[in-house]
């Protein structure tokens, strides 16, 4: 197919930026108000409604788009946030939780005009990166995600840059001035035995990392495993409690598939216990639980039949399995929405008061309700079949 010489010209020919001087000529105005107007400054409130009709009347039929730069000068503000996932076998932008939760944070920074930018998505770039964004005011605020209480840098980036926040961040305080939005570990746990415990179970097992130095996160839905089976007056049989690390400790650390082959030898160490195993168990995640329900379905134990399994999170996978998985839910969504509202308000108060004292900063801290939702792998004692 041949273009005609006319048409070639015109594709060929560079596109001139649209400026505040072209907006303005055409709205008949200056180009102050028009900057005033378009960077939606203080000062453009004095303007009539009828030249800021005009004036974005004039930008739209222009195809008028405000430079970034010259637009956060005018505003003192980006209108961006930034988002940090470090880079691990576990974890990313490309996992169902990370997705969920960006999901939310994205929509919340929507229905602010604020945009959300990435920091570090590709591969292992250096946390040096959320540090540059601040000081070349590319950013107003900062999430963090899957960080790490011991990430030793934390701690100076807060103190350097305060209005940050970060979702599931555990640790006793510190940085004090760093805004969380946690989830309550130990009551997801504590709601998954209730529920058990109510069935008429009595017999209760758990699976997952339990040793001394796991994350304060996997102790905390430990401890409420614990402290829940001692409030009802149940024994636990040491047998009943798979610790991550016992039976992963063939796989390597950054094993991508390493918290699978360790859901496998645990359903293995239970088939082994025969009629002394747990009439019921609580895992520490879905995909843990999903594992364990397929293994033991595939030696004939049926979940919802002849064992009940309890998962976290409300992850997909727990939705499409058969029977579907009872799990307690992890609000990622809003949990994302909530950091997102955190992290912006602080941003547009920074920037509203001009003399802001970062000394009044006073942290978010923020804890989000587990609930739990009842599905067909769970059932009364008295139902299963021996």
């Amino acid at each position: 197919m041949q273009f005609d010489n006319t048409i070639m010209a015109k594709l060929s020919k560079p596109i001139r930026n649209v400026t505040v001087r072209d907006v303005a000529m055409r709205a008949g105005c200056s180009p102050a108000v028009v900057s005033m107007i378009i960077n939606r400054a203080r000062s453009s409130s004095g303007a009539s409604l009828e030249i800021v009709e005009r004036v974005r009347r004039a930008a739209q039929e222009l195809n008028y788009r405000p430079h970034f730069a010259g637009r956060s000068l005018a505003r003192g503000s980006t209108q961006t946030i930034g988002v940090y996932v470090p880079h691990s076998p576990h974890a990313g932008l490309g996992f169902e939780y990370e997705g969920w939760v960006l999901r939310g944070f994205e929509t919340a920074c929507r229905a602010r005009q604020f945009d959300m930018l990435v920091i570090g998505v590709a591969g292992d770039l250096p946390p040096r990166r959320c540090f540059d964004k601040f000081s070349e005011r590319r950013i107003d605020g900062l999430l963090l995600l899957h960080v790490s209480h011991k990430t030793p840098w934390v701690g100076d980036l807060v103190g350097a840059h305060p209005n940050i926040v970060a979702i599931n961040y555990y640790g006793s305080g510190s940085p004090t001035n760093l805004s969380t939005v946690n989830y309550d570990n130990e009551k997801a746990t504590r709601l998954a035995v209730e529920h058990l415990v109510e069935l008429g179970h009595r017999r209760i097992g758990y699976l997952g990392p339990c040793w001394e130095g796991a994350s304060l996160e996997a102790a905390a839905r430990m401890a409420g495993y614990r402290q829940t089976m001692a409030a009802a007056g149940l024994h636990i049989d040491p047998r009943w409690i798979v610790d991550y690390s016992s039976v992963g400790h063939a796989c390597r650390a950054d094993d991508p598939n390493r918290m699978d082959r360790s859901a496998l030898l645990g359903a293995e160490r239970l088939l082994q216990l025969h009629d002394d195993r747990p009439s019921a168990i609580v895992t520490y995640n879905d995909q843990m639980a999903v594992i364990i329900a397929m293994e033991l379905s595939s030696q004939g134990i049926q979940p919802g039949k002849h064992i009940s399994i309890v998962g976290i999170d409300d992850a997909y996978v727990g939705r499409v399995l058969r029977p579907r998985l009872t799990t307690i839910r992890q609000p990622l969504i809003a949990m994302g929405e909530k950091a997102a509202e955190i992290v912006i308000d602080s941003a547009v108060k920074r920037h509203d008061k001009r003399d802001y004292d970062e000394e009044e900063h006073e942290p978010v801290r923020y804890i989000a309700e587990p609930e739990l939702i009842i599905r067909g792998s769970t059932a009364p004692f008295s139902r299963l079949a021996p």
